[in-house]
């Protein structure tokens, strides 16, 4: 029996929105995001456009729908994460921490 499957969910989310809207592999093929922003470059300001792309990604990780302003928050949320990944693969522990707290203090995360 695993007492943690909550988490185990959240870290697979993580993880797939930050290899589906990120740079880098999903499956071992290359992400290109460079068409991610209807009017602008990848990466661009949250709640703005997004190609048909992204959000078919989008669609496909959250199982519904979505809107471009929250196709482009998940793209934002998934570039933030990757940096967390990138430090636990250095093995920097304390970045880590550093860098999960301050997503848990932004998206206002309470147990």
């Amino acid at each position: 029996m695993n007492f943690d499957s909550y988490t185990d969910r959240v870290v697979g989310t993580a993880v797939t929105l930050v290899n589906a809207l990120t740079p880098g592999e999903d499956g071992g093929r290359p992400v290109d995001l460079a068409g991610y922003s209807a009017g602008g470059p990848a990466g661009g300001a949250p709640g703005g456009p997004v190609s048909d792309l992204v959000r078919e990604r989008c669609q496909l990780i959250v199982g519904r729908p979505v809107t471009g302003p929250e196709a482009a928050e998940l793209v934002a949320l998934a570039g933030r994460l990757r940096p967390v990944f990138e430090a636990a693969e250095a093995g920097q522990p304390d970045r880590v921490a550093a860098l999960v707290n301050a997503l848990l203090r932004d998206y206002r995360a309470a147990p």
